[in-house]
């Protein structure tokens, strides 16, 4: 108790006791006539590159109902990384009532990372007047050591269960929390297809160890059943930041099995194709009744089979054809024929149009043709001139 409080309380005896009690649960510088106050209580110069300084300024006033002498100004400093580097109070002697100063306090990290605290006492030149006190904090430590904002989700999966189509689940809800050391700032969310976002407070910056919740249910849009999945995001400008796993059935009718893919049959569709464009050419050999056509390299057991067309004016005729049937994967020549009509229509002089179909049937797929057409005239047989 303040030395100069003590005469008011005996002269006026037991009623002011009660006040003189009520005023002990108030700060020290409300109760002392001479009092120093320092603000801010705690000045945190932040986070400095080592080797950096930083400053900050405290304002001491003088609190109390009476002027302050000023006196002696402490720092508890073991690490030896603040200093005080000037201001108005260290120039000043007395402080009236009400009237304040300020001081300049400065860090200087140190080439170790690392994390630094001291206390700051302001006395006054008269014992029992109040000090002010303050507490200074700085860390040491480069910017490449610092975590980047992160958002992690908890739980990092949902999963809904099975539910018809068009039927919504009941909602889930994940926690993002940034566990980061810098802020996040969060401009989009989405849910997934056949996955709806009820709800988010994700959208806005989230600071380092805060966190936002994103509420998801389930309502499959597809038209068959099945297992569904996809991934809840959250989004920043420069990209994605979070994800969330979500899968879910939906109760319907099947899905159609996929067709077969489509086999290779090697280069035996190149030389039905090659083929299909040279025979017409072939024919301009004359009325032959069989031809032979070059080997072709059949890739599994199946049927080959040609088909010659002819047009007498605009009636179309067969003329001809063959087949050839293959066992297994070999090479096979074909042997085709050309019937009375077709004999007859090449032995014209005029030119006839002629349409080749080749046609190569596996015993296990689907059939596959190739066609060309050309017009074919046959060389005329001029009689010796006479002499």
């Amino acid at each position: 108790m303040n030395r100069r409080l003590v005469p008011p309380l005996i002269r006026f005896g037991a009623p002011l006791l009660v006040t003189a009690a009520c005023l002990c649960v108030l700060p020290p510088s409300a109760l002392a006539e001479s009092a120093l106050t320092i603000t801010p209580t705690v000045a945190d110069f932040g986070r400095v590159e080592p080797g950096g300084t930083a400053t900050q300024y405290l304002g001491v006033t003088s609190s109390g109902s009476e002027a302050v002498e000023l006196g002696d100004l402490w720092l508890d400093d073991q690490a030896e990384v603040f200093s005080i580097a000037g201001g108005s109070c260290l120039d000043m002697v007395v402080l009236d009532p009400g009237e304040g100063c300020n001081l300049i306090t400065t860090f200087h990290a140190p080439l170790a990372h690392g994390e630094f605290e001291a206390g700051l006492v302001f006395q006054g030149a008269v014992e029992g007047d109040v000090p002010g006190e303050a507490v200074l904090r700085a860390a040491s430590r480069s910017a490449a050591s610092i975590r980047p904002g992160s958002l992690v989700a908890t739980p990092s999966s949902l999963s809904f269960g099975a539910t018809p189509i068009r039927v919504m689940t009941p909602s889930q809800t994940v926690t993002l929390r940034n566990e980061g050391e810098t802020s996040v700032a969060v401009t989009a969310a989405y849910g997934g297809p056949h996955f709806r976002l009820l709800h988010t407070d994700c959208v806005r910056v989230i600071e380092p160890g805060a966190a936002c919740t994103l509420t998801i249910a389930f309502q499959p849009g597809s038209r068959y059943g099945g297992p569904l999945s996809s991934d809840a995001t959250v989004r920043t400008q420069q990209g994605v930041i979070a994800r969330v796993h979500l899968t879910g059935t939906a109760i319907g009718p099947p899905r159609p099995l996929p067709p077969p893919p489509p086999r290779d049959y090697g280069s035996i569709e190149r030389d039905l194709a090659d083929l299909s464009d040279s025979l017409p050419r072939l024919m301009r050999g004359g009325p032959q009744r069989w031809r032979l056509l070059p080997a072709l390299e059949a890739p599994t057991a199946g049927r080959l089979s040609l088909t010659l067309f002819g047009w007498n004016r605009a009636r179309r005729l067969r003329i001809g054809g063959g087949t050839l049937s293959y066992d297994a994967p070999k090479s096979g020549r074909l042997k085709f024929r050309l019937n009375k009509k077709g004999v007859a229509l090449l032995r014209r002089p005029q030119r006839t149009r002629i349409k080749v179909v080749l046609k190569f049937e596996p015993v296990d797929h689907v059939a596959f043709r190739q066609g060309s057409e050309l017009l074919v005239k046959q060389p005329s047989k001029k009689k010796p001139k006479r002499r």
